[in-house]
């Protein structure tokens, strides 16, 4: 249902991304909140797989789908190791990106009545009109008393004004997935800085999401994840294809994924993502076969890329993440069962966005080469860019150093 409303200037103190547009004009709106959910098929609130009581977008017709299906989207249900419909064999970065996107036409979707598609911006405001505030305090929803989604955990899908959320569209959080590879937490580890917040705490609200390839504990009543203590593999896919629109040279071992679209506000031009890497593969197999891997792919009209790398060319993996900020042996690993191996410690990964357009995003964690040694990731406190990176020299998109 496309509607109509008057938008005026907002500007809060906080952190954030938003676009507001300025002189009075209306502007096109459109609920992500009836989007069509993919394999996962819960109402919001969720209450199965999601692990959570947050708000997530109903299952529909699909008369809201975003138009990335043919790109591997969750709304047609396509499996893990489907065709990516890329011509591209593994990890890119911009400066090998070619550009090509085989999904591009994001016309007007079948089952809607009115024939418009949620992105077309063809009567919306001028963009010249169109500002965006980056000091806007964003709605925090993943307490974990009230039972926070996946999404709520890493900063989207909360209910409130469109300025101070981000909403979600179709999105793909496969039921199957073993329940012990994924948790909800506060904290992990029991170190703390030196301002007394735990080193490895939440970065926006009150949780983070935490994937592993491994086997994570219950967390505890205070949102406390436990040491990792078991070095064997999750029961999740082995010798599979990484997800769509994922390109990898490989197949992978020990999967967990999801995904998730999300329409691209006015003005914005890019997105953050904060995570934490660690692997019990840290120092032994650097440079080797075993090289687990973190890959956060963002697909767009005009791109598809993998942008966790931390150098050009290279990916978020065993080898390319090390040198590691914390090594064996340093006091940030206590409690986090990673004492003798590494982590990075909290990063901020920042990837490219199209204004008006769905951005579709990929995550997946897995191992590389083996099906034994945890690795595992930490996510949180997505994130709008109003100057999103574009490539260019001190601007590049990947790991923020």
């Amino acid at each position: 249902m496309v509607g109509r409303r008057w938008v005026h200037v907002v500007v809060l103190a906080g952190a954030g991304c938003v676009p507001t547009v300025v002189e009075g004009e209306p502007e096109d709106e459109t609920s992500a909140a009836g989007s069509e959910a993919g394999p996962v098929t819960t109402m919001g609130p969720a209450t199965d797989s999601l692990g959570g009581t947050g708000m997530l977008p109903p299952a529909t017709d699909g008369t809201t789908s975003m138009g990335l299906d043919d790109a591997g989207g969750s709304s047609s249900g396509d499996p893990p190791g489907g065709s990516t419909g890329l011509s591209t064999t593994g990890p890119t970065d911009p400066s090998t990106s070619d550009g090509t996107d085989p999904s591009s036409d994001t016309g007007g979707t079948s089952g809607d009545p009115t024939g418009t598609d949620a992105t077309d911006t063809s009567d919306t405001d001028d963009t010249s009109d169109v500002v965006c505030e980056d000091d806007v305090e964003m709605v925090s929803c993943d307490a974990l008393a009230d039972g926070p989604s996946i999404f709520n955990a890493i900063g989207l899908g909360c209910e409130g004004d469109a300025t101070e959320t981000i909403p979600i569209g179709t999105w793909t959080f496969p039921p199957g997935l073993d329940p012990d590879s994924w948790a909800i937490a506060s904290q992990f580890g029991t170190h703390l800085d030196p301002t007394g917040d735990p080193t490895f705490g939440a970065r926006e609200g009150e949780t983070f999401l935490a994937l592993s390839s491994g086997n994570l504990e219950p967390v505890d009543a205070d949102g406390l994840l436990p040491a990792i203590t078991d070095e064997d593999s999750n029961d999740n896919t082995d010798n599979s294809a990484a997800p769509a629109p994922i390109a990898w040279p490989n197949t992978v071992n020990d999967l967990v994924w999801f995904q998730v679209e999300l329409d691209v506000p006015p003005g914005v031009t890019g997105f953050t993502l904060d995570i934490a890497f660690f692997s019990e593969e840290f120092p032994e197999f650097v440079g080797t076969t075993f090289n687990d891997a973190l890959v956060i792919w963002a697909h767009t009209s005009t791109t598809s890329m993998d942008v966790c790398y931390p150098t050009a060319g290279s990916a978020c993996t065993v080898t390319g993440l090390w040198p590691s900020a914390y090594q064996p042996g340093d006091d940030e690993l206590v409690g986090t069962g990673f004492n003798n191996d590494g982590s990075t410690g909290w990063r901020t990964v920042r990837g490219p966005a199209n204004p008006d357009e769905p951005l579709q995003l990929t995550v997946a964690l897995f191992d590389a080469g083996d099906t034994i040694y945890t690795a595992m990731a930490l996510l949180d406190a997505f994130a709008w860019e109003c100057d999103g990176c574009d490539g260019t020299p001190g601007n590049e998109c990947g790991l923020v150093p």
